[in-house]
């Protein structure tokens, strides 16, 4: 018999307002990963790409991203919408904006998505729900529904305005239940400042994961990534360091293409760290390596997103 998995989310969407707004997921859950950011800012998606973009809204204050996993769940991404959509409008929630799938996008919609990389967040290009709600007190909210290995997932993007709170979100697991990990073995997780740095000085090397680039595109709006914050102060602290910027991608197109694009994204986050951060230029070289280091399997979407990423390499101390 399934249990019901109460997310018992006290959001800042209601700050000043006594109550909370819970949450139940139709299975058990386990949190695969949370991203707490105070002071950011976050792109939701507003509209469907139009063939040239996303539209999407800005919103600062603290961010929350906080990812689930129902395992072993046979439960749509539809049916994952219609048991919280109604939840959210008792709440004092208004939907503004919802689409599915290909109709979103795609791939372009899903990188504009804010959505966690894999095994956090899996989010099947053929098969996923979006929608963006907001709040009478300024708050917003953003729900990325998907499945993908057999189990369904769920991403909550929370916008508390400025001195509000972040979620305080408890749930519960399988009895014998763990929490899943958040990233795979010798990466670091996406948006988390502190592993990308723990990850670097144990293994020489971490993923810079959260960076988005459209697809094809290597422009970068680094003010959405506290890994690159994070990156950059590690290096101003040590003027004798210097690291390589290693641009990857997944196995579609030729490997010159691949190569070149991979090189282009890299020079895009060397480029913010030299010129929005302040890192001296001297500690910071670009390289591209196109498919030709792969950490996933390429025969599915979600080994494909894996794949496409940026990392840092130390080369010396």
């Amino acid at each position: 018999m399934i249990r019901p998995a109460v997310l018992a989310a006290l959001l800042s969407a209601l700050a000043g307002v006594a109550g909370a707004v819970t949450l139940d997921l139709p299975g058990d859950a386990v949190r695969t990963a949370e991203r707490v950011e105070q002071g950011a800012s976050v792109r939701l998606p507003s509209g469907a790409w139009d063939g040239a973009q996303v539209p999407v809204t800005r919103t600062a204050g603290t961010v929350t991203r906080t990812a689930w996993q129902l395992r072993g769940q046979m439960i749509t991404p539809l049916q994952l919408r219609d048991a919280l959509v109604p939840q959210l409008q008792a709440a004092g929630w208004t939907v503004t904006f919802e689409c599915l799938d290909r109709v979103c996008g795609g791939y372009d919609f899903r990188f504009a998505s804010n959505a966690l990389p894999a095994p956090a967040m899996y989010v099947d290009l053929g098969n996923f729900r979006y929608l963006l709600a907001e709040h009478g007190t300024g708050a917003r909210l953003s729900l990325m529904l998907s499945r993908g290995g057999g189990s369904a997932f769920v991403q909550l993007t929370h916008v508390a305005p400025e001195g509000g709170a972040s979620p305080e979100v408890s749930d519960s697991s399988p009895v014998g239940g763990t929490q899943a990990p958040a990233s795979d073995p010798g990466t670091s997780a996406a948006g988390d400042s502190a592993t990308v740095i723990d990850e670097l000085r144990r293994s020489g090397r971490a993923v810079l994961e959260g960076l988005l680039f459209a697809t094809g595109a290597a422009t970068l709006d680094p003010g959405e990534s506290s890994s690159l914050r994070a990156l950059a102060d590690y290096l101003s602290e040590r003027p004798g360091m210097q690291v390589a910027i290693v641009g990857h991608t997944d196995t579609e197109g030729g490997l010159d293409p691949n190569v070149a694009l991979s090189r282009r994204r890299a020079q895009a986050v060397r480029d913010a760290l030299v010129d929005d951060f302040g890192v001296d230029p001297g500690q910071v070289t670009a390289h591209g390596v196109g498919f030709l280091a792969p950490r996933a399997n390429n025969d599915t979407a979600e080994g494909r997103l894996a794949n496409r990423r940026v990392e840092v390499v130390r080369i010396t101390n």
